[in-house]
């Protein structure tokens, strides 16, 4: 039988603390509250999504998913903290991340 959405979430939470050692009181948050809803999980994500946000990998997945609500709004919160332009300057900084490491990419959805 396949585990529930909400019970692989759990699994993953109990890593955080492993992950990110510096957000131990985050991550013991997160773990109070996986019964919320998924709106308000997400948002509680920010301090993790922080941690990593010049990772070109994760604002790229992100980017990717910025038509679920949850994500626009979290991107909203972690861009100005990045850049000043916006989405469009957000994404060229992950391009030229990406061109660093000699990969190329096209623009595969609206900014």
């Amino acid at each position: 039988m396949a585990a529930s959405p909400r019970y692989k979430v759990s699994e993953h939470a109990d890593l955080l603390p492993l992950a990110f050692p510096q957000l131990k009181k985050e991550s013991q948050h997160f773990l109070q509250n996986l019964h919320l809803p998924r709106k308000q999980l997400i948002l509680l994500l920010e301090p993790f999504i922080q941690a990593c946000m010049h990772d070109e990998n994760l604002l790229f997945f992100l980017m990717q998913r910025k038509q679920f609500p949850e994500i626009a709004e979290l991107l909203s919160h972690i861009t100005p903290l990045i850049t000043k332009g916006g989405a469009k300057a957000l994404w060229k900084i992950v391009k030229a991340r990406y061109a660093e490491r000699k990969f190329s990419l096209c623009q595969p959805f609206a900014i």
